[in-house]
């Protein structure tokens, strides 16, 4: 059923004084819960409810139809308080109505019993009485607790309706219902559940829902949800959260990077928080690969092209350094603001280039939104982006250019770009090394990397081997060119290295020199450098008697007798 349908059932439902079941299933995440008090207070300010009081009730941990029953008595509250926790005022208004039923005598008796415990369970069981022509909604009906038998919630739900006058709304996951309860479930439902809805929203219906607010954010996070298709109302909800942390951090930059910011959000956070989504290796692997589609006998996956078509119509090519610096903020919970907003400079940059004509995605448009005969159009149009925006173009997407020149059988083409590129960047050393590129494994051409690596080498090295360690020590990861660096080191210039610090800093840089042989898949050079950096410490353990006790804290007594 429609949400819409389902939206003027409820309203029915509410409107209605005949007492009722209602059951309102659908599977986790579809925002069941949410979309019933979204129309509940909605129907509430329109005054078209017909029972003056109502009560939630999670099933979730209830153990004894007892705990359900003080439940429905302890949360009922009237209309005007709906959206709010039950309170102190809202007891005592349900304990007057019990008051009013019981009668003095009752509660005098209750009063003199002997013990607090059992006037206290005594009221629980007596409370009951109290509650008649409620609008009730009793939820989790799945994740009641294993000591309740769903026969007897599903008598309760019958005896309020049958006995009560009230009307009950019952949300579930059906598909969730386990054994004895499932069994039993569909044993009684059809005595005891008098309409019966399922619950299963398109993504517009959920976002209408959830996503609110004529805010820019919000307006393009509306447009986004729906364009991916992602109607689970927990992670709208989630990644609506992300962009309400990200947006104040972007307010000082063009409206147009706040857009690709909360696009780039819908996206990641719809891979990190829903199962249905692409994962995070095919965005930062196989997409990146695949810019402009795989290449002659290269394989994908048929998730892989059910994805690449949902991205190609959403806009989105590849991710870059400004989404690795928002993904690291979903995955740790908070956003490292330093990071961010120097990437997110960098794209903003990138943006207004783009604005000016002939970008990189512009090129990329024309490749993947038509079958139109227009492949010297396409490869003419990739190398004058190149070309214009040659100071805004990724590794990876110089990468994929190259590429798609060579597969459209245009090698010196593909080979005058890449000319241009090396030429034209006067980025410094740390550009040039793929090893500290984060998308380094998808720059896959021969000659891109080839290109990468000659240029690198063309920078001197000057930096210090004792910085160079205490950034291996601090990251606790080191790149390609930090190896080739401190293989190069003799024993004799580590000793002298681990002689000139002292303090905390000394002990990192041993501790970091001699684990390289322990790092996964390390090298011959890793281990070539642990060997030497162990070699000098046995040279400084043999000056003296104390240094020698000072080396046995770091290296195995069975270390100096490798050379007996």
């Amino acid at each position: 059923m429609s949400a819409g349908l389902v939206e003027k059932e409820i309203e029915r439902f509410l409107a209605s004084p005949e007492p009722e079941v209602l059951c309102l299933r659908g599977k986790w995440g579809v925002g069941k819960t949410f979309s019933w008090d979204a129309i509940l207070r909605q129907a509430r300010d329109r005054n078209a409810i017909a029972l003056k009081t109502y009560a939630y009730v999670s099933l979730f941990g209830r153990d004894s139809l007892a705990q359900l029953k003080y439940a429905i008595f302890e949360n009922g509250m009237p209309l005007q308080d709906i959206g709010a926790d039950p309170t102190v005022e809202t007891f005592k208004s349900n304990t007057a109505d019990l008051y009013k039923r019981l009668g003095k005598p009752t509660f005098s008796f209750l009063q003199n019993l002997p013990q607090a415990g059992d006037y206290a369970s005594e009221l629980q069981a007596l409370s009951f009485l109290s509650v008649r022509d409620r609008l009730i909604c009793i939820d989790d009906l799945e994740r009641m607790g294993r000591h309740l038998p769903m026969k007897d919630v599903l008598g309760l739900i019958s005896d309020l309706r049958d006995q009560k006058s009230c009307k009950i709304v019952l949300i579930l996951n059906d598909d969730a219902l386990e054994g004895s309860d499932k069994t039993d479930f569909e044993l009684y439902n059809e005595k005891v559940i008098d309409r019966s809805l399922e619950f299963a929203p398109e993504a517009s219906d959920s976002v209408r829902i959830a996503v609110v607010g004529e805010a820019p954010a919000m307006r393009t996070l509306r447009a986004a949800l729906v364009a991916l298709g992602i109607a689970n109302i927990r992670v709208i909800k989630k990644i609506e959260r992300l962009v309400l942390h990200v947006a104040p951090l972007l307010s000082t930059f063009d409206v147009a990077l706040l857009e690709q910011a909360v696009r780039s959000l819908t996206l990641l956070g719809w891979c990190v928080y829903s199962k249905e989504a692409p994962t995070l290796d095919y965005l930062r692997e196989q997409r990146s690969k695949h810019v402009f589609g795989p290449g002659e006998g290269e394989s994908v996956s048929d998730a892989a092209r059910e994805w690449n078509a949902l991205l190609d119509g959403f806009g989105f090519t590849t991710m870059d350094e400004f989404d690795l610096a928002l993904l690291a903020g979903i995955q740790r919970g908070y956003f490292d603001e330093a990071p961010l907003m120097l990437w997110a400079a960098k794209r903003a940059d990138t943006i207004k280039a783009a604005q000016a004509g002939g970008s990189f995605d512009a090129a990329w448009r024309l490749y993947t939104d038509s079958f139109d005969d227009n492949e010297a159009e396409v490869a003419k149009e990739v190398c004058a982006a190149i070309r214009k925006n040659v100071a805004f173009v990724s590794p990876l997407n110089l990468n994929a250019a190259v590429k798609l020149l060579k597969d459209l059988k245009r090698p010196l083409e593909a080979a005058e770009v890449l000319r241009f590129y090396m030429a034209q960047r006067k980025d410094g050393r740390a550009f040039f090394d793929l090893s500290a590129y984060p998308f380094a494994g998808d720059i896959t051409d021969p000659d891109v990397r080839a290109a990468f690596h000659a240029r690198y080498r063309d920078f001197a090295d000057d930096r210090a081997a004792g910085d160079v360690l205490l950034g291996v020590a601090r990251t606790k990861s080191c790149a390609h060119s930090d190896i080739a660096f401190l293989s190069k080191l003799s024993a004799d210039d580590f000793l002298a290295l681990f002689k000139a610090r002292n303090g905390s800093d000394r002990a990192r840089m041993i501790h970091a020199a001699i684990q390289f042989d322990r790092m996964a898949g390390a090298g011959a050079e890793a281990k070539a450098i642990a060997a030497v950096a162990k070699e000098a410490l046995k040279k400084i353990a043999a000056e003296s008697p104390l240094n020698r006790r000072r080396v046995l804290q770091l290296l195995d007594r069975n270390a100096f007798a490798e050379k007996a």
